[in-house]
């Protein structure tokens, strides 16, 4: 069993995702988001970090999953969609809610829930949240 998971492409997968969905949206968000010092710093550098950790290990049970019709907790390329909506906001929002965007998303991917693999519906409205992101940008 073991020979197989080393050979499994979905680890070099998760490799890719953990850079794009996890270390991408900390460093984009702590060039655009200044954390800024003292306490607010801290805060915002530990919930960074709680990310970091949440994307790792959500990564980390997927790639030893047995079971191919569900997810538990959230997918982590969902966590990118929240970040991604997070950037393209058009209002002002408050500096408080990186922190709290960061330690909600490692909760909701490190959640116990099992979340059913999504069907064409299910694929379709993730498809069109990226897509009409990609467009708002553009526009």
């Amino acid at each position: 069993k073991m020979a197989r998971l080393a050979h499994d492409p979905r680890h070099l997968d998760s490799l890719v995702d953990v850079c794009a969905f996890g270390v991408a949206p900390v460093v984009v968000l702590g060039s655009v988001s200044t954390p800024g010092g003292g306490l607010p710093g801290v805060v915002w550098w530990a919930s960074a970090l709680v990310y970091l950790g949440a994307v790792v290990t959500r990564l980390g049970f997927y790639n030893v999953e047995a079971d191919d019709t569900r997810f538990v907790g959230l997918p982590t390329p969902a966590a990118a969609l929240v970040w991604s909506t997070y950037l393209l906001w058009p209002v002002p929002v408050p500096p408080w809610l990186v922190p709290v965007l960061f330690t909600g998303c490692a909760l909701a991917m490190t959640a116990p829930t099992a979340i059913p693999r999504p069907g064409a519906v299910g694929l379709a409205v993730f498809s069109l949240w990226a897509a009409s992101l990609a467009l708002w940008r553009l526009h």
